[in-house]
């Protein structure tokens, strides 16, 4: 798999994901997205290209995060969400925490991980959290949950993988078939080799027959 092509597709989703979000109406609870953008300032997608400096870095989102379109018929809430990185020739990993705000003081939160090697977690993993990165910095009215379980297996084999989770965990495959419509609107990233390898992996999930 290509690093290159893998984390510009990473950025490219992480990109229509913050467009989608800054859409005018897409948070109708304005007392929550408050509360929430209070503690994180919204990342937008212009500034997405700046945040990841060069393809050989190793960061996080600080003090901001994407603010994305919450599930349907869930629109009174607002979801975050905050990423950490490393990548260099070899190496695209990421961490991706995904902040939900019921209210302006209910919080839950879950981290989509890469494997921990050497843990008992060594595998694609997602679990509760009670903040966004930090867990010294537990966020108000955060829900009262075990951090390290469950721990439940995801479908993934990368990193770009893992982000591919956390839409289809919020919008399912409808939204999932959303933002691959976007890609393919996009001459830059339409022939993206890892993108549409992802794309396979990810309708393979689909069920073709009741149980």
């Amino acid at each position: 798999m290509s690093v290159d092509d893998e984390f510009r597709a990473i950025k490219h989703v992480l990109s229509k994901l913050a467009t989608d979000g800054e859409a005018p109406g897409a948070i109708s609870d304005f007392k929550t997205k408050r509360a929430a953008q209070s503690k994180f300032r919204p990342l937008r997608a212009v500034d997405l290209e700046y945040t990841f400096i060069s393809k050989k870095s190793e960061g996080d989102f600080g003090n901001q995060a994407v603010f994305l379109v919450p599930p349907k018929h869930e629109n009174y809430g607002t979801v975050a969400l905050w990423c950490k990185w490393k990548v260099d020739d070899t190496l695209c990993s990421f961490n991706y925490y995904l902040g939900i705000w019921r209210r302006p003081f209910s919080f839950i939160g879950f981290r989509y991980e890469m494997p921990e090697i050497g843990c008992n977690h060594n595998y694609f993993h997602s679990q509760p959290c009670k903040n966004l990165g930090n867990r010294a910095d537990e966020i108000e009215g955060a829900l009262r949950v075990s951090e390290r379980y469950p721990s439940w297996p995801l479908a993934a084999k990368s990193a770009l993988d893992l982000l591919l989770c956390v839409v289809t965990s919020l919008h399912g495959m409808e939204g999932l078939k959303e933002l691959f419509k976007h890609v393919d609107d996009d001459p830059k990233m339409r022939n993206n080799d890892v993108l549409g390898r992802a794309r396979q992996d990810m309708y393979a999930l689909q069920t073709r027959a009741s149980i």
